[in-house]
């Protein structure tokens, strides 16, 4: 299973954000850098404990949301521009017969997402086996309001064969250097299954990271690697920036051997206004196979114009960007290189500019997903 709604974002030793992933985006930054003293805004705040991880059963399984399959029209809501939605309930057609439904929560404060909750239900008739997948952030902020601690769940349910059920609880510390830039953390981590005791898998240190920040105060995730305990994940990155130090080229070398193994060399290339010019992915299979991908964004007057997709899988394609008078993108119509329809994309928005509905269908007109927007929290 994959998350595919929202993703909590980190930004130095600042604010947390938010983004909303949708088809043909480009990589979204991390949020700017806000800078505070760095005096003792977390000397009062401790480290937690990791939380002790809970197996789920199948009666604590929550029933699935049943969204609609169709977007309709926009709802009448003032003209407020949100940070971002309260909750996201989609379908996602894997196959034809063996849908997703996923489900994002999130929680706002002071204009901080503080806690985010994504959850995918799984049905495969014929198999048959249903599954569940939740995963979970919640941020703790020091009295500058710089991030001090992430907590995370991510909690797996399986039926019938219940025994791949599982359960784990992480805390990520971060430590910021003298100029109050997020610098490094350490994730601290347990699990269990459902024939584990709690003394099975005592809290451990699993991973260690480092950032680079731009002048702009973006940052970027340098370097990942494995401490005792934790799977074997190891990630370096190579920036290089333009003269006034806004970062040009990231590029991130990763390698994880869990269950497999994977090397991934990934660049993204910006213009000096930080827009995403060119995306490039290679994989690397354990016999040394590499699947390329590269995207490439066109703009015009710094929207999106059109997406160039090159896969060493697929035929290329481009996708078409469509605005309103508003400037909210409401189609992308994605055709093969032949100029065959590959997929369509919509979106509908409210008089605030908020996306309330996307929706992709292919080239048979068969709905492949849709994902309903709701900002009655705010």
């Amino acid at each position: 299973m994959k998350g595919i709604i929202l993703v909590l974002l980190l930004c130095a030793c600042g604010r947390g954000a938010s983004t909303a992933a949708t088809q043909d985006s480009p990589p979204a930054p991390a949020a700017p850098h806000q800078s505070a003293p760095p005096d003792g805004g977390a000397a009062t705040l401790q480290q937690m404990p990791v939380p002790e991880p809970h197996v789920l059963t199948g009666a604590e399984v929550p029933a699935a949301p049943q969204p609609a399959l169709t977007c309709g029209i926009a709802p009448e809501t003032p003209a407020v521009r949100h940070l971002g939605p309260c909750t996201a309930v989609g379908f996602l057609a894997r196959d034809q017969s063996d849908p997703y439904l996923t489900r994002a929560t999130n929680l706002w404060s002071s204009g901080q997402l503080v806690d985010a909750t994504q959850e995918i239900w799984g049905n495969y008739p014929s198999v048959p086996r249903t599954d569940y997948l939740r995963t979970s952030q919640h941020q703790i902020h020091d009295a500058n309001g710089r991030l001090f601690e992430t907590v995370g769940a991510r909690d797996y349910f399986q039926s019938p064969e219940s025994m791949y059920s599982e359960s784990t609880r992480t805390v990520v510390d971060y430590a910021c250097d003298a100029a109050g830039k997020l610098a490094s953390s350490t994730t601290r981590g347990r699990s269990r299954n459902p024939d584990s005791t709690p003394e099975t898998y005592p809290e451990n240190s699993w991973e260690g990271s480092t950032f680079f920040v731009d002048a702009r105060g973006t940052v970027f995730t340098k370097t990942k690697f494995p401490l005792a305990g934790g799977p074997f994940w190891l990630q370096d990155g190579v920036f290089t920036v333009y003269p006034d130090g806004m970062v040009r080229t990231a590029t991130i070398t990763s390698v994880q051997n869990g269950g497999a193994y994977l090397r991934t060399v990934d660049t993204t290339s910006y213009d000096e206004s930080r827009l995403v010019l060119e995306h490039d992915t290679t994989a690397f299979d354990r016999f040394g196979y590499p699947s390329t991908t590269t995207v490439t964004y066109n703009y015009s007057a710094g929207l999106i114009a059109n997406v160039f997709t090159v896969t060493s899988y697929e035929k290329p394609s481009t996708s078409v960007y469509k605005y309103d008078a508003a400037g909210n993108n409401f189609e992308r119509v994605t055709t093969n290189a032949d100029g065959s329809l590959k997929s369509t994309w919509t979106g509908v928005y409210d008089r605030g500019g908020n996306l309330v509905c996307e929706s992709t269908t292919n080239a048979n007109g068969e709905l492949l997903n849709i994902v309903h927007y709701d900002y009655g929290c705010f």
